[in-house]
């Protein structure tokens, strides 16, 4: 549990990113991502 995912973001390096981004560096860290693969 990521209780503050703010911090963990500036920890590795994502702080200049906006606060949308925090689900994507969470998820990525995790070893997932939350884009689908792009349609053809």
């Amino acid at each position: 549990v990521v209780r503050n995912g703010f911090a963990t973001a500036v920890a590795t390096g994502h702080g200049e990113k906006f606060v949308p981004a925090l689900s994507d560096i969470v998820a990525g860290l995790n070893g997932v991502s939350l884009v689908g693969p792009a349609a053809e």
